[in-house]
């Protein structure tokens, strides 16, 4: 791991020698020989061999198609910036996490458009990624005090501006914007779990006015635990996607890390009756478990605790079955610790960690397209309802039909259903959706009020502009849904006097 790029070159010479094909002369040879070739190209090149250490693979893909575009920008996924959008979408919008590119005609801005899509495209639904011509809006790039040299890249998040890399530096690539962010960007908790947080009941609190109130979102979300381990060199960095896939998948699921150290698992420590030093659990600032030497205070009470503590996440482990780390379980609310399912996906990117679990959920999206009879007719939908009007056949469906999902499972709380209208599955799919005036899928509206046979157009409805991720659709409707009016009973009247 820390041998030099010569010192690499030199044992793959040796290596390359004893396992040519044509030395070998045998089928195993050449897959080996592949795999030796493939290695070496990974730790020679450091943008390549920092992206198989976050990653697992030196060029990571989140679509399995590949980057769709490569040599021009893909605006499905980049924001094109400007004047008319700088004010109402950067500036005025502390709340997403935005990185920048300033670019102009010169060849470093050309030959980095791969680099910006392949950013853009890993950190979709975390960040919103854009890019700005200086050529054509030079007030705001000299209002943001960008330098001639191009490109130029900025973070803006909570109103503060952050340079992430400048044209002279050699190194940044992939990896280097992820980890910038992910060092940077507001995370869900992350907590240490044991045997006991997994499975007891979130406990009975009292409000300020006394009465007593049990949260219910303990007893609704199951758990996705890290597991790591002390001896575990790929745990850091791989837990990276694991904060990511809690960002895409906040008010689903809890998240929490599981420190397991396997010697323990195979030899449980003993107390030690004359020591004086107790170990005290605690979290770092990155969310992994650590171990911290304590003086003992009261002897007995403070060993019971820790040793209580280490035999919980003992137990843990031990149900697990933890062989190898770094691992990701799912343990569904209210369930026992030996059904928890284990994430197996190669590479691990946060994307697909959050797309597998959200198939592990209940799916609560109403198909619009089935409830529309053979003339036309819409049933009635009393409830508000979010529908995502799209075609099928387009690439983006099995991108975004996981947020879809999503959105179902964060609005059901709020008693907002979320429905889905696949203009293919209409009674006459060529004219139906045109003559309700949908046109450019995927199309978002709200209906405040449900719907009924003649509502379901344009009109009444309030249509979506922002990213196509769970996060924003729910911030978009919340605030458009009408106040509900508490009854209050009225005031019981005297009884009539019997004179």
């Amino acid at each position: 791991r820390d041998a030099t790029v010569q010192e690499i070159k030199k044992r793959y010479r040796k290596l390359a020698l004893k396992t040519h094909p044509d030395k070998l002369f045998t089928t195993e040879s050449t897959e080996n020989f592949k795999k030796l070739i493939r290695a070496y190209t990974v730790l020679i090149d450091e943008e390549k061999r920092e992206n198989y250490d976050l990653y697992g693979n030196e060029d990571p893909q989140y679509q399995k198609d590949g980057w769709r575009i490569a040599k021009m920008y893909n605006f499905d996924d980049i924001w094109e910036l400007g004047r008319h959008n700088w004010d109402s979408y950067v500036v005025g919008n502390k709340d997403f996490f935005w990185l920048i590119k300033f670019q102009d005609g010169s060849q470093l801005c050309q030959e980095t458009i791969q680099l910006w899509n392949k950013v853009a495209k890993l950190l979709k639904g975390v960040v919103r990624v854009g890019m700005i011509s200086c050529v054509k809006h030079r007030q705001i790039c000299q209002h943001m005090q960008v330098p001639r040299e191009l490109p130029y890249f900025l973070s803006m998040y909570n109103g503060k501006t952050e340079v992430v890399s400048r044209p002279d530096d050699t190194n940044f690539g992939l990896a280097t914007f992820a980890t910038f962010v992910m060092d940077r960007i507001k995370v869900p908790p992350i907590v240490p779990v044991t045997a006991q947080t997994l499975l007891q009941q979130q406990p009975i609190q009292e409000t300020e006015d006394g009465k007593k109130k049990k949260k219910k979102k303990a007893q609704e979300l199951g758990w996705l635990v890290y597991v790591d381990s002390a001896d575990c060199r790929k745990c850091e960095v791989r837990f990276k996607e694991f904060k990511k896939a809690a960002l895409l998948l906040d008010g689903i699921a809890q998240f929490g890390i599981l420190h397991c150290n396997q010697q323990q698992q195979q030899d449980k420590t003993t107390d030690d009756s004359d020591s004086t030093t107790t170990v005290e659990i605690s979290v770092d600032g990155g969310g992994h478990v650590v171990q911290q030497d304590k003086e003992d205070v009261d002897k007995e009470d403070d060993s019971t605790t820790t040793t209580t503590v280490e035999q919980q996440m003992l137990e843990v482990c031990n149900s697990w079955h933890v062989s190898n780390v770094p691992m990701i379980m799912w343990l569904s609310a209210g369930q026992p610790l030996p059904t928890a399912r284990q994430y197996t996906q190669v590479p691990p990117l946060g994307h697909a960690l959050a797309d597998w679990l959200t198939d592990q959920l209940p799916d609560y999206v109403i198909p619009i397209h089935d409830k529309i009879s053979k003339d036309g007719q819409f049933r009635n939908i009393g409830r508000p309802l979010l529908i995502v009007i799209e075609d099928t056949s387009q690439h983006y469906h099995t991108i975004l039909w996981h947020e879809w999902r999503k959105t179902a499972l964060l609005l059901k709380k709020k008693k907002i259903d979320v429905g889905w209208l696949d203009c293919l599955r209409l009674p006459h799919p060529k004219m139906a959706c045109r003559q309700l005036g949908f046109r450019g899928y995927p199309k978002m509206l709200f209906y405040p009020s449900g719907i009924d046979s003649r509502a379901l157009n344009l009109a009444g409805a309030e249509a979506f502009g922002g990213d196509w991720f769970a996060g924003e659709l729910v911030k978009w409707v919340l605030p458009m849904l009408k106040p509900t009016k508490k009854e209050t009973p009225e005031p019981e009247r005297p009884a009539k006097a019997d004179w």
